[in-house]
């Protein structure tokens, strides 16, 4: 009786089959954020590179968590200054996606001048 799979088939399905979750596995691995047009994105994987949340600005092995707290942040701060018209918060929306995306990271529902005012939002170092 012969085999119900050939060999022939079954090794190069197979390498493709592994080739395609690699690369997908790369691509899956970033991770983007834009609050009012201020655009983050952060690596799900451990990476070694140069980083303001290093010990002097050098190069070391950024943990994913870092790297998306420090990139929501900057995301924030960013759209923070955009959404501040002299003191006051003029654009609802702008500000309501400050809020929603504060609260969904960092489990606390803020207004949106408490999150900007406050000094709360900060970047981690190692």
């Amino acid at each position: 009786m012969p085999p119900a799979i050939s060999h022939i088939i079954f090794w190069p399905t197979l390498a493709i089959i592994i080739v395609i979750i690699f690369v997908a596995g790369i691509f899956l691995s970033k991770q983007s954020i834009d609050i009012a047009g201020c655009k983050a994105e952060w690596n799900n994987l451990q990476e070694t590179k140069q980083s303001s949340a290093c010990p002097q600005n050098q190069t070391c092995k950024i943990d994913p968590y870092v790297e998306q707290h420090n990139a929501i942040t900057s995301a924030l701060l960013c759209a923070c200054d955009k959404a501040r018209s002299g003191a006051d918060y003029p654009n609802k929306d702008v500000n309501k996606r400050i809020e929603d995306v504060y609260a969904q990271n960092y489990g606390s529902q803020l207004t949106v001048r408490e999150i900007c005012e406050s000094g709360d939002l900060v970047k981690l170092r190692y």
